[in-house]
């Protein structure tokens, strides 16, 4: 059977079975069904849980700097960036989509190798602070099989709190503060929203299986 009879024959088939018949239905999800609020709510608290995640490793470099500089940056001893919530809000201003507001501890010790003036050596820093977030998410029940909160912005990233403790041979780079901030806030804003989706028939909500 090639494929548009299959589709013909499926067609029929539907047609052909009314919607009392004893055909098989899609499994509803939780019934009576979750408000978009409070569906949000609850993708809110599955993002935002006590976690530790990798920082991936990267350089660092200004064109202002002098030319022989070099900085690159990557995990200590193994370490990743720990994350710990301190406060949480979901609100949805007037013809918007729902915002959660986050603010969450960061801590990171990472291994800053450098080569500067000619001069090579290394050093642990210790990154550690407040990282307060904010992004803009949708209620998406187009799928028959879960209920889903994704993203569609991210409107703040405030990394302005984090401090950097060690590696003062360094520390007067051109934007060498700046850099480690946002390469570390980075991964640590795309681990916190990655999409929520909750299966039908089931509370929790989990990784989301597809796209």
């Amino acid at each position: 059977m090639n494929v548009v009879r299959a589709i013909t024959v499926l067609c029929l088939i539907a047609l052909a079975c009314p919607a009392g018949s004893d055909a098989q239905e899609t499994p509803a999800c939780i019934e009576p069904p979750l408000s978009d609020e409070a569906l949000v709510k609850g993708a809110a608290k599955w993002m935002l849980p006590a976690r530790s995640i990798e920082i991936p490793e990267f350089d660092i470099g200004r064109p202002d700097a002098a030319p022989d500089t070099r900085v690159r940056v990557r995990p200590a001893r193994g370490t990743g960036l720990s994350l710990m919530p301190v406060s949480m809000s979901v609100s949805r201003p007037p013809a918007r989509e729902f915002s959660i507001s986050a603010v969450m501890s960061l801590a990171a010790v990472v291994r800053v190798d450098y080569r500067v003036a000619g001069i090579g050596g290394a050093c642990d820093l210790t990154v550690q602070g407040p990282l307060a977030v904010r992004a803009e998410v949708m209620v998406d029940r187009s799928l028959p099989a879960e209920d889903r909160v994704r993203l569609l912005t991210v409107d703040q990233v405030n990394d302005g709190g984090l401090q950097l403790q060690g590696c003062s041979e360094i520390e007067g780079i051109p934007g060498f503060a700046s850099d480690v901030r946002d390469h570390i806030a980075g991964p640590a804003v795309s681990e916190i929203f990655m999409p929520a989706c909750r299966p039908c028939g089931s509370p929790a909500f989990q990784v989301c299986t597809t796209p």
